[in-house]
């Protein structure tokens, strides 16, 4: 073999080693910084839309708080609670028994017991909360300290509520907190439904507690769908038991998070991590709500399951949870690594032509 040729054959196979090794070499390196780097994104996308969520609900408590210490609202209770004042613990027990009862075998929504309650100077009030907020309002009742209906929007399934969990939530012993009733897809509504019930003060006393339904899932689909997009990733607002209360594209409810995600979440050891799905790689992030933790003066649960309300809440608090694809979290030190080789690759040639032309 030509002298040339010789140098041509060594200069190209070493410098296609050495670059090959470089390539790895800087891989390797930049792999465990970009995975620890990317990871804190993905938590970081979770923190912020989690953020935005947690923000939007206590707007609500703010907005539920406002119209619950109305004039109107407070005078209503205040005549309530008066009408049962005199009366023996065990007495109004009955009493309140007995109209839930006549409550309960009147179907007619236009029978005139009914009407005292849907169709009276609060309940107007309420319904024109309604009417100001669109579409945002299922159901808003009003009980007075006892858990004995004073105003609804519409006819409830019952008079008597003071032995809910939601209200127990809310009066909390007489302390009082915000609670908020995850129940689930309601069928009355046609949508998912959290209930928000908030107490009502005078002075230290409690002296009622109000609840408003809310049509939560339109704004919330506004803040995790208007965040997507291929950097992103896919987001999933879901319960810590697993189920998925929001993804673009599905109903509510009607999906499991994947089962990795959910034993990550249930050992509370890490809230990012990496995960495979189908034979492709994913980094996830999880974020908890933080008014779904049930602090201080704050609850949040529900029940498995009602006449109106299906798949409800069992305890479990609300995370939002990003998961990305590993190779789009890897772009940058791929496409790094891919325009080194061709630049490397190029120079290696010029100097194998050079060498080539040198030789001879």
């Amino acid at each position: 073999m030509k002298f040339s040729n010789k140098l041509s054959l060594a200069i190209l196979i070493t410098g296609m080693i050495v670059l090959i090794l470089l390539s790895f070499t800087i891989y390797r390196i930049s792999y465990n910084a970009i995975i620890k780097s990317q990871s804190m994104y993905t938590r970081s996308i979770a923190d912020e839309v989690s953020g935005d969520i947690d923000h939007f609900l206590y707007e609500k408590v703010k907005t539920a708080l406002t119209l619950a210490n109305t004039p109107i609202i407070k005078k209503a209770l205040e005549t309530s609670n008066a009408s049962y004042a005199n009366l023996s613990d065990e007495k109004r027990k009955e009493s309140i028994k007995l109209l839930n009862e006549k409550w309960k075998s009147i179907k007619d929504p236009a029978d005139g017991f009914i009407l005292k309650f849907t169709d009276n100077k609060v309940s107007t009030f309420l319904k024109n909360q309604q009417a100001i907020l669109k579409g945002e309002y299922g159901e808003i009742f009003l009980t007075n300290k006892f858990g004995a209906l004073v105003a609804s929007t519409s006819k409830l399934s019952t008079l008597a509520h003071g032995h809910k969990y939601w209200w127990l939530g809310s009066y909390d012993n007489g302390e009082g907190a915000v609670f908020f009733d995850d129940r689930g897809y309601d069928d009355s509504v046609g949508g998912y439904v959290l209930g928000l019930v908030v107490p009502i003060r005078k002075g230290t006393e409690i002296i009622g507690v109000l609840k408003c339904n809310l049509n939560i899932l339109g704004s919330i689909s506004e803040l995790i769908s208007g965040e997507k997009n291929q950097i992103v990733g896919n987001l999933k607002l879901i319960r810590s038991g697993g189920m998925v209360v929001f993804e673009e594209g599905f109903d509510p409810l009607s999906t499991q998070v994947h089962g990795s995600i959910f034993e990550k979440l249930k050992s509370k050891k890490s809230r990012t991590f990496i995960i495979n799905d189908s034979g492709e790689k994913y980094i996830v992030g999880c974020s908890e709500i933080e008014l779904t933790k049930g602090g201080k003066g704050y609850g949040f649960g529900g029940t498995f399951e009602s006449i109106d309300h299906k798949k409800g809440n069992t305890g479990e608090s609300w995370y939002v949870v990003c998961s990305r694809q590993m190779s789009v979290a890897l772009m940058p030190i791929t496409k790094s690594i891919k325009t080194m080789i061709l630049i490397g690759t190029a120079i290696i040639l010029i100097l194998v032509l050079v060498s080539y032309l040198f030789g001879r």
